[in-house]
């Protein structure tokens, strides 16, 4: 229980750091999820006037949702699989048109998305604990790969943890 309080209070101070530099810069925010479930969206709208900084989150678990929603080439999930980098940042690029299409969105934008193996079981090539992030900003597209351990609450946890990370690295240039 005091783990999960600890937690807590990290993840909060960190959706305040990423709230002040997103306030500060005038940019939103967007992130695809897949093994993170919606916890980032979760976390970044938990605190009163996110919705000045956050724009959207899309939960997109199955492969077809990633067809569908967010563009993700179905040969890329066949030749590297839904954990990969290639399919991280075809999620992110494919989140960056749907606000590229938007009139209304002229303020810069991050985007940021997770595809992972949270377990119970992974594999010798994916192994348990492995999370591709894939983000676009100001400095272009990236990617990024973290093993994370514990069990699955605790990969998802830490996941989006690191993800907030991210947008504090990215935001506070």
């Amino acid at each position: 229980m005091e783990s999960e309080v600890k937690l807590r209070r990290e993840l909060l101070v960190k959706v305040l750091t990423v709230a002040f530099f997103a306030k500060r810069n005038r940019f939103k925010i967007a992130v695809a999820e897949s093994c993170t479930g919606g916890k980032i969206s979760e976390v970044l709208s938990s605190i009163s006037g996110s919705s000045l900084w956050f724009d959207f989150g899309i939960v997109c678990y199955s492969n077809w949702a990633k067809i569908f929603i967010l563009e993700v080439q179905s040969g890329s999930l066949k030749k590297f699989g839904a954990v990969s980098d290639v399919v991280a940042l075809e999620m992110v690029v494919g989140l960056d048109k749907k606000l590229q299409n938007r009139e209304e969105c002229k303020r810069p934008t991050f985007c940021l998305s997770t595809t992972g193996i949270t377990g119970p079981t992974g594999g010798l090539e994916k192994p348990l604990g492995l999370v591709w992030f894939g983000f676009n900003g100001p400095d272009g597209l990236k990617r990024q790969k973290k093993i994370f351990t514990g069990s699955r609450i605790n990969i998802r946890d830490l996941a989006v943890d690191w993800a907030l990370y991210i947008l504090i690295m990215l935001s506070a240039k």
